[in-house]
């Protein structure tokens, strides 16, 4: 998992909620698609197409967005998009970072995402793409301070195998980190 979602991960790693404050309308809004937008990333458009053609078999209100060959829409605005490495910027081969999160109806589940370091990379590189969007620029370069604002203050570095992304301290609130774009 990628996108904005993917802080899901980090904050449970982290041992935070972020929590948007009212008076921060701009960084609370980066992640309001983190409910309704999920974006897997997979090795190859082979695989994305087959990804999205297991979505649809299991869940048939899922359907190909407005001709987006890897997006597809549910009747509610949910918003599943498949990249790969040719879209995403290769990122597909990032280190991984497998992550226990409750849902909100209590449930645990395993995450699976990129490691939190790729993910600030990947952000800054996309919020420094000159021919994105204005808004998408800075969404990706809020996305990457938040990220790398718990990475230095909460996320251990993983060890030499790869081991699991260990939170430090007691938590706290992204709100009170004062982060502003």
């Amino acid at each position: 998992m990628i996108g904005a979602a993917a802080t899901y991960a980090y904050e449970y790693a982290a041992g935070v909620k972020i929590d948007g404050d009212r008076g921060n309308a701009g960084e609370t809004s980066v992640l309001s698609d983190r409910r309704s937008r999920l974006q897997l990333a997979v090795p190859g458009a082979a695989l994305a197409l087959h990804v999205l053609a297991v979505i649809q078999h299991v869940a048939p209100a899922f359907q190909a967005y407005k001709g987006q060959r890897y997006v597809a829409i549910d009747h509610r605005g949910l918003e599943v998009e498949v990249l790969f490495d040719d879209a995403n910027g290769n990122h597909a081969g990032a280190p991984a970072l497998r992550q226990v999160v409750a849902g909100e109806n209590g449930e645990m589940a395993s995450m699976l995402t990129i490691e939190p370091r790729s993910f600030v990379l990947h952000q800054l590189y996309l919020a420094n793409q000159p021919g994105r969007d204005d808004f998408e620029r800075y969404r990706a370069a809020c996305l990457a301070r938040l990220v790398m604002a718990m990475v230095q203050d909460r996320i251990e570095a993983p060890g030499p195998a790869g081991e699991t992304t260990k939170a430090q301290g007691k938590s706290w609130l992204a709100n009170s980190m004062n982060i502003s774009a």
